[in-house]
């Protein structure tokens, strides 16, 4: 009697999800049969049928990200139609301008050393009293993106990186020169 009880526990389990806990080889296959014969039909009807997985409807494939190569002309094309777009939606006229900071800060017809990069290294070199955040402003960018386009600029000259961005500071012996190559610059 003890194992018909354990062997209708493993049926009650069954119906509830839960793993078997007994092991019963002594009871009967007469008895077995008439215990599963009870509980065949509950058992039945709470195993569901796995859900079919539906396709996806067609316009969300229309969200799926287009594979295609990055490309660096796509992308300033993609920022000069954003500036477009900010100047339409703002009314401000400082937004026309379809400069990077890259065109801001090099210019082709005095070496590659602009008027935005001469102030940046006066300012950063402390002989001029602007700040390297208005100019940054006055470029719509960052000062760390003002200070590390300059930097890549005068890596080309000194062939090292000469400024810090921690703090926007000219490194050691990299003042001197620099201040030596501003004025040789300006002349």
């Amino acid at each position: 009697m003890n194992e018909l009880v354990k062997y209708s526990e493993n049926n009650v389990r069954k119906l509830l999800g839960i793993r078997s806990r007994y092991h019963l080889y002594s009871l009967p296959a007469s008895l077995r049969s008439e215990v599963d014969s009870y509980f065949a039909p509950l058992i039945a009807a709470t195993h569901k049928e796995p859900e079919k997985v539906q396709e996806r409807p067609e316009y969300e494939k229309l969200y799926d990200a287009k594979v295609e190569e990055i490309s660096l002309g796509r992308a300033e094309n993609i920022e000069k139609e954003a500036w477009k777009t900010t100047a339409l939606l703002t009314d401000n006229e400082d937004f026309t301008e379809e400069e990077t900071v890259t065109e801001k800060t090099e210019t082709k017809d005095d070496g590659g050393m602009g008027d935005i990069s001469r102030r940046v290294i006066a300012s950063l070199l402390g002989k001029s009293g602007e700040k390297l955040e208005l100019i940054a402003n006055e470029c719509h960018c960052l000062p760390d993106a003002l200070a590390d386009n300059v930097n890549e600029m005068l890596f080309d000259v000194f062939g090292d990186s000469v400024i810090e961005n921690d703090g926007h500071f000219f490194i050691g012996f990299y003042r001197s020169e620099a201040e030596k190559w501003l004025e040789g610059s300006e002349g």
